[in-house]
């Protein structure tokens, strides 16, 4: 039962403070505003920029979306630790996850306001990297809630809900665009208004508990200690560097399907891209749906046993298995039954991801730091995939077509070795 009170409040200056309970208004806003800007950023991801692209440069479509898209992905990469540190040593009084929650939405409303007017490759790359390094503004905030604000025994079950919240956001993002797709501004501008609301939420909800940092607990500030700090030894922290390298290639594994699977509907079913986005709508509602249906399931039981690992590990053979069936199949039911095998994975991995995340952490001080680092894992693919799946669609592959099958097993084999590299952690069960 959770307690509606604010006994949860932050207190920086005790770096080892451990939540005790938390308010049902808190947990919901940092799950919506979560949820929303999942949506923003999945929106443009998931289909919005590959119909952008596909509509200013039919013929070279796949390498533009990659110039579209792997520099937004790189600059996401900064702004996930260095708002997590800046975070970490906000001292205004209006709350060191709150001031940033409220810039990152504000940025992000502004790059996706760029791309709903864009009309060249350039102004969406321009708009892409705006938003995605505000947006994870937001996500990183939310992140840093959870071991500010969420006790220990209730974060396997938050880790689900993020991975729920996650693969739905998946779903309402694809369908919305579509449903606007008529206006192509609305495909943006639409997204941007539910992160807008959802941010507003936790806003509200984090105004009596979220706290400035203390001044006094900071270490003094200089340049060289500051991006010095982004620097995680993987020697000295084994669990860590482990377990950011199994998120990458988890992750990796995944966007080699999020990130061209119009173009691989179109191209193997030979299906118009109005039709294409119908089947890719399916598909990532069926995704979410196994993906929800795993996390309610891998949630409550890695609460209930205490083990995490495990877990981690059967996730990255379910999604290797969903992939490998991808590189096989020719018919849209074959696809659809793929996908959400993929999807069980997903939500398996989702809900021990963020709890195994918070057990590795526990400097007060750092911790938006430290879950934008790991964050960086979940955000490198984004741009990974669009740069080195050129040349392996290439790979054996008939002029003008693209060889589908070598990219998807490739995504399996890594995202395969991601899940069973966590077996090796030792400070998580």
């Amino acid at each position: 039962m959770l307690n509606d009170t604010s006994t949860a409040q932050a207190s920086t200056g005790d770096a080892a403070r451990t939540p005790t309970s938390v308010s049902p208004a808190l947990l919901i806003g940092v799950i919506l505003a979560q949820f929303g800007a999942f949506v923003a950023v999945f929106a443009p991801a998931f289909i919005a920029l590959s119909i952008s692209v596909g509509t200013l440069t039919p013929e070279d479509r796949i390498v533009n979306l990659g110039i579209v898209v792997a520099p937004g992905a790189f600059i996401a990469l900064i702004a996930q630790p260095l708002f997590g540190r800046l975070s970490d040593r906000t001292t205004w009084s209006f709350g060191r996850r709150r001031s940033w929650v409220l810039i990152g939405t504000i940025g992000g409303l502004v790059g996706l306001t760029i791309l709903a007017f864009a009309d060249s490759i350039a102004m969406l790359t321009i708009g892409w990297a705006i938003a995605q390094f505000f947006l994870n503004a937001v996500s990183c905030a939310c992140h840093a809630v959870i071991p500010d604000q969420i006790p220990v025994r209730l974060r396997g079950r938050v880790s689900a809900w993020f991975g729920i919240v996650l693969t739905g956001s998946q779903v309402i993002a694809v369908y919305l665009v579509i449903w606007v797709s008529a206006v192509p501004p609305l495909m943006y501008l639409v997204p941007g208004a539910v992160v807008a609301f959802t941010s507003a939420w936790l806003l509200i909800a984090l105004r009596k508990v979220d706290q400035p940092a203390d001044r006094a607990s900071l270490p003094p500030f200089t340049l060289a200690s500051f991006f010095g700090s982004f620097f995680v030894n993987p020697v000295k922290n084994r669990d860590y560097g482990i377990f950011w390298f199994g998120r990458l290639l988890v992750y990796l594994g995944y966007f080699s399907l999020i990130t061209y699977q119009l173009y691989y509907v179109m191209s193997q079913l030979q299906l118009s891209q109005e039709a294409a986005s119908a089947v890719v709508g399916n598909a990532t509602f069926v995704t979410s749906i196994a993906a929800v249906i795993a996390s309610l399931i891998a949630g409550w039981l890695s609460d209930r046993l205490g083990k995490r690992k495990i877990i981690a590990v059967v996730a990255g053979v379910i999604m290797a298995t969903g992939l490998g069936m991808l590189a096989f199949g020719e018919t849209e039911g074959w696809f659809l039954i793929a996908v959400g095998i993929i999807g069980f994975g997903q939500g398996v991995y989702l809900a021990v991801d963020v709890a195994i995340v918070s057990e590795l952490i526990s400097d007060d001080n750092d911790r938006g730091k430290d879950m934008g680092v790991l964050n960086i894992a979940n955000t490198l693919p984004q741009s990974i995939v669009p740069i080195v799946a050129p040349f392996l669609l290439a790979i054996g592959a008939t002029e003008g077509g693209e060889n589908y099958p070598v990219l998807f097993l490739v995504g399996a084999v890594v995202a395969l070795i991601g899940g069973v590299l966590v077996q090796f952690l030792r400070k998580v069960a």
